[in-house]
């Protein structure tokens, strides 16, 4: 309660209205702000709550702050957090349905047909494509150069043969596209540490 209280009024010195941008070299020189910072990330967030503290949060993610944990900043949270080694809840929500764009949409059968063949229920469909839209943009051939993930869910490069094998695509490229979603469908249904977990999108 003191340390909640304490980030109440941290908030109101540093979260100005109509402003998210954080300003490090303006911070008073008697706050642990490293700690702070890495203590908001750590926080169990409730989704959908709206609190100060959510406030605080994304003031250090550089977003709009409404003060409301919803999907964005959940994404957001996760995303800095994993970059921090901190762990963050995986929230489920509903996915709705709709058209994900030509680039996305041509993937969409064998999304499906995935889904189906390792387990996992068709109401995914619409989540699996979202994650794909935001990890590549439905482009099989994606790649980062920073952390090497490849293909359309972004597979990391020293876990992608072995996980293809055991999905039974052995020997596939992580920019085949079939090989890459039916990968991704093990990975989620089979895979005893699978689930959405493994990707920032949600």
């Amino acid at each position: 309660m003191i340390i909640k209280s304490f980030l109440v009024f941290m908030v109101g010195l540093l979260v100005l209205p109509g402003t998210a941008k954080a300003d490090h070299n303006n911070y008073p020189p008697f706050v642990d702000w490293g700690m702070l910072e890495n203590w908001t990330y750590a926080y169990d967030y409730e989704m959908f709550e709206n609190s100060e503290v959510v406030e605080l949060l994304q003031f250090w993610l550089d977003i709009e702050p409404d003060g409301i944990y919803g999907p964005q900043t959940n994404r957001a949270h996760r995303q800095r957090a994993m970059e921090r080694g901190i762990t963050v809840s995986i929230y489920e929500y509903i996915v709705q349905d709709r058209d994900f764009g030509p680039a996305v949409e041509q993937w969409r059968n064998e999304v499906v047909a995935a889904i189906a063949r390792y387990g996992g229920p068709a109401s995914d469909v619409p989540k699996f494509l979202r994650v794909m839209r935001c990890e590549s943009g439905g482009d099989p051939n994606a790649y980062n150069e920073s952390s090497m993930a490849s293909g359309l869910m972004q597979h990391l490069a020293n876990y992608f043969p072995w996980r293809a094998k055991m999905a039974g695509f052995e020997g596939a490229s992580p920019f085949d596209p079939v090989a890459n979603i039916n990968v991704s469908a093990w990975l989620l249904y089979e895979h005893v540490a699978g689930g959405w977990g493994h990707w920032v999108c949600q």
